[in-house]
């Protein structure tokens, strides 16, 4: 008689493991070939060397961690301080400043407040500039920027400007401006729609900042207008 034999189909599936899980689990498939190791005799890479990648990738994950955590903390520390003093200057300051004693519209003006019915003061040599006002990092592989204009607070183009073009700069040196960010590497990403612009990147960034600017286009001259001041987050 003739034996029947039966191929073995060997699988393994990471599939919906964290890296973290993925890592432990790799970790004791190498132990158990380094202890069986007529097994499978002359595996490539060897095991060391992938012991050697295990190790340093739990390293770069525990770092990326502590990373992330830093990050979190300084944006939740930078949200107290904007609404400490968003309440100086709007709840505070300017209630005693309307009822400083012959307090009149002139004055008020000439210390940088608005009056009501009046169009805002505008800040000297900035007119029309958009601002990323907030890159939210929550969702991992993602950013998501929100861009509004400076003078009004709201995400509606000026007149005159067609659209919002993003710019970005992956890890290195942060750009002092849009030209240094080109300069750098960086380069175009994209156009805002409503304000919003949604940056994904992969794995391999993970850990390393992401610098952007913001650019107002000219509807005539279709070339950059006014462009925001440099805005950053960790890639998480």
């Amino acid at each position: 008689m003739t034996a029947n034999f039966v191929k073995l189909i060997i699988v393994l599936n990471f599939r919906g493991l964290s890296f973290l899980k993925k890592l432990l689990r790799m970790t004791d498939i190498q132990k158990n070939h380094v202890g069986n190791p007529l097994l499978v005799p002359g595996l490539d890479p060897a095991p060391d060397v992938v012991l050697t990648k295990i190790t340093e990738a739990m390293d770069e994950l525990t770092r990326h961690d502590s990373l992330t955590d830093q990050l979190k903390a300084s944006t939740q520390k930078l949200d107290t301080m904007e609404a400490y003093l968003e309440g100086v200057f709007i709840d505070k300051w300017a209630k005693q400043t309307q009822n400083a004693a012959d307090m009149n519209a002139e004055k008020a003006k000439l210390l940088g407040y608005g009056i009501k019915g009046e169009n805002p003061p505008e800040p000297p040599s900035q007119d029309n500039v958009p601002v990323i006002g907030k890159i939210d990092n929550n969702t991992h592989g993602q950013h998501t920027l929100f861009i509004q204009n400076f003078l009004t607070g709201k995400v509606a183009l000026p007149p005159g400007i067609s659209r919002i073009d993003i710019y970005g700069q992956t890890g290195g040196t942060q750009p002092v401006d849009l030209a240094a960010m080109i300069a750098n590497g960086g380069g175009y990403l994209g156009e805002a729609t409503k304000g919003k612009f949604v940056n994904t990147f992969g794995s391999q960034n993970l850990g390393t900042p992401e610098y952007y600017f913001a650019v107002y286009i000219d509807k005539k001259t279709k070339k950059p207008f006014t462009v925001s001041k440099v805005a950053s987050a960790m890639m998480t």
